[in-house]
C-alpha cells in the first residue's frame, strides 16, 4: 500500500533516504510516555505506568479488564500508542487500590492513588528509539545531513500511515462513512474488504462476510482473539438494521479514531499541497501559533499573519518560537482569507465536503468543530546512533513514522 492512499507525500529534505523497514523486530521501535497529568496524589483512581511489548492499546485495555475482572469502561489511557512496539505508558484504573496484571508481555512499572483518570491529552511528549533495519549502507551517511537539517527546521507534521492503519489502511474510508451517515457502508468496509497482508483466516472471514453469509456464521470464521469484529457481528445477528448499535459496540475512542482519521486525510493533503508548491513558511491569510518548552503549540490563541506582521512572524517562524498552523477541518472550520482557505476550499471541493457534514446526527458525540494542527513538527533531543538507530522526542500527537520517513525516504506504508 503506498502512504499517497493515506494523503502523504512530499518530503522536505533533499537527502538520499537510507530505505529500509521499521519493526522487524517488536523491540525495534521503543516509546515511552512523558506524562503531563492533571490532579494530585490521592484519591479514587489507581494511576499505573505499564511496560507493554506488542499490545494495541484497545486490545489491551480489553485484555486487562478480563484479566481483572472488572469494566474496561473503568480504565482509561493518555495516548494511543502502534501494536508492533515495545511501550511505556499511563493506565489509570477506577476504585482499585492495588495492580497486579498476569498477562503475557506486560509489566506494571509504577502506580500511584490519584485525584484525576488519566484522559487522552495528559502528555506533554514521548520519547522513542528506533532501529531501522534492511537500510542501504551506502547512503547511511546522508542520515547525518537530513538529522542535522531536521533538528533546524522540524519535520512534515503529517498523521502517520498507523492513523489509518497499516496494515488494511482503511480507518479513513470508515471514518468518510461515517460522517456522510452511510454507517452500514462503515460496518461493511470495517468486517469485509480483505487484503493480501492479513492472515488467510482472516481473509476468508472477511469475504464470507462481502458474500452475504449470516453474522452469526460469518462471526465463527474470525479468530477468537478479534473481539471487534465478533461483537459487531453479534449486534448484527441481534439487530440487523439497527447500524447505530453496530457502530456504537466498538469503543467510543475507536468510534472517534474512525472520524479522526478521515479529519487527518484531509489535513496530510493541505500539508502535501503546500510542500509540493513549496509554501511552507507563513503567508499572509495564514494562522501561527507560539510553541512552549515541549515544543507543544498553543493553537488555542493563534496570529492570524497579514502583510504587516509577516516579516516578524517569519523570522519566529524560522527560529522555531512559533509555527504556521493548517486545518483539521470540522463544522467551525472557518479560515481567513488567503492561500490556506484557498487550498482548503480546493481540497473539500474535490471530496465533495463542506464543514456542516462532520455534523453527525446519528451518533452526535461523533460530531466534531474541528481544530488546527502544525505543519511541522520539532525534533528534540534528536540523537543518531550507529548502525542507523535514532532516538529523539516528540510533542503529544505527533508521528514518529512520520520522522522517521525523511531518513527513510520510502513510499511503502508497511515498510513504517
Amino acid at each position: 500500500m503506498h502512504e499517497s492512499e493515506f494523503g502523504i507525500g512530499s518530503f522536505l529534505t533533499l537527502t538520499p533516504g537510507i530505505g529500509g523497514r521499521l519493526r522487524v523486530e517488536y523491540s525495534d521501535f521503543y516509546v515511552s510516555e512523558i506524562a503531563g497529568l492533571r490532579g494530585s496524589a490521592g484519591g479514587n483512581y489507581l494511576v499505573a505506568r505499564i511496560r507493554a511489548e506488542n499490545w494495541e492499546t484497545n486490545r489491551l485495555v480489553t485484555a486487562m479488564a478480563r484479566d481483572l475482572g472488572i469494566s474496561s469502561h473503568r480504565i482509561s489511557f493518555a495516548g494511543t500508542k502502534d501494536k508492533r512496539a515495545i511501550t511505556e505508558r499511563f493506565f489509570s484504573f477506577k476504585d482499585m487500590d492495588s495492580l497486579e496484571l498476569t498477562l503475557p508481555r506486560v509489566e506494571v512499572l509504577s502506580q500511584e492513588k490519584w485525584s484525576n483518570s488519566v484522559r487522552m491529552g495528559d502528555l506533554v511528549g514521548n520519547r522513542f528509539e528506533i532501529k531501522v533495519s534492511e537500510y542501504d549502507e551506502k547512503v547511511l551517511e546522508s542520515a547525518v545531513e537530513t538529522g542535522e537539517t531536521l533538528d533546524r527546521t522540524g519535520f512534515p507534521n503529517y498523521f502517520g500511515v498507523q492513523r489509518f492503519g497499516a496494515l488494511r489502511g482503511n480507518t479513513h474510508i470508515i471514518g468518510r462513512r461515517i460522517i456522510e451517515g452511510d454507517l452500514k457502508g462503515a460496518i461493511d468496509v470495517f468486517l469485509g474488504s480483505p487484503v493480501e497482508a492479513e492472515d488467510p483466516a482472516v481473509r476468508e472471514a472477511r469475504s464470507s462476510y462481502d458474500s452475504g453469509n449470516a453474522p452469526e456464521d460469518v462471526a465463527t470464521l474470525f479468530p477468537r482473539g478479534m473481539m471487534l469484529e465478533r461483537n459487531v457481528l453479534e449486534s448484527l445477528s441481534k439487530h440487523p438494521d439497527d447500524m447505530v448499535r453496530a457502530v456504537r459496540t466498538f469503543p467510543r475512542n475507536l468510534q472517534l479514531m474512525f472520524v479522526h482519521a478521515y479529519q487527518s486525510y484531509i489535513f496530510n493533503l493541505y500539508l502535501d499541497r503546500r510542500l509540493s508548491d513549496g509554501i511552507i513558511g507563513p503567508q499572509t491569510g495564514d494562522l501561527v501559533a507560539e510553541r512552549d518548552t515541549n515544543g507543544i503549540a498553543r493553537i488555542a490563541r493563534p496570529h492570524e499573519v497579514s502583510d504587516r506582521n509577516l516579516a516578524k512572524i517569519g523570522k519566529r517562524c524560522e527560529s522555531g518560537k512559533a509555527v504556521v498552523l493548517g486545518p483539521v477541518p470540522g463544522t467551525a472550520t472557518e479560515l481567513p482569507d488567503g492561500i490556506s482557505s484557498d487550498i482548503l476550499s480546493g481540497i473539500m471541493s474535490d471530496e465533495g465536503m463542506g464543514p456542516a457534514d462532520f455534523n453527525i446526527p446519528e451518533i452526535p458525540y461523533l460530531s466534531t468543530t474541528g481544530t488546527l494542527r502544525p505543519l511541522l513538527a520539532p525534533l528534540m533531543e534528536y540523537e543518531y546512533r550507529k548502525d542507523a538507530v535514532f532516538a529523539f522526542r516528540l510533542p503529544p500527537g505527533t508521528y514518529a513514522t512520520s520522522a522517521m520517513r525523511e531518513f527513510m525516504k520510502v513510499r511503502e506504508a508497511l515498510r513504517y
